[in-house]
């Protein structure tokens, strides 16, 4: 039903908290729902909602996915998500990631 509105900020919305409530009951589940989203606005937008989450209950396979993602605007979405949950629970622990990885996706980024 979601899916059915019409593109735009009204459809993100309700996707990113649909996925927020799913994410709530079943991370994995959610994750998977967004996965199968179409690439775009929507799509980056909902993983960047469902990131914050997702770092916060289970950082290292948030982290995991983003950076097997292929880059684009879903993976920096994410990305960014993992990494503002990351700095939330422990930042020296976020520092310590971002010089590990933060370099590399922004190199790639370019490309």
């Amino acid at each position: 039903m979601v899916l059915s509105l019409p593109a735009g900020r009204a459809r993100n919305d309700a996707i990113q908290s649909v996925d927020y409530s799913w994410s709530q009951m079943d991370m994995a589940g959610a994750v998977g729902g967004v996965a199968q989203l179409p690439e775009g606005e929507a799509k980056a937008s909902a993983f960047a909602s469902l990131g914050g989450e997702w770092a916060a209950s289970d950082p290292e396979a948030a982290a995991n996915y983003a950076l097997n993602l292929p880059v684009g605007p879903t993976r920096q979405n994410l990305l960014s998500a993992v990494a503002a949950g990351k700095a939330e629970n422990d930042p020296n622990a976020a520092m310590k990631w971002a010089s590990l990885h933060g370099t590399v996706y922004l190199i790639q980024g370019m490309q």
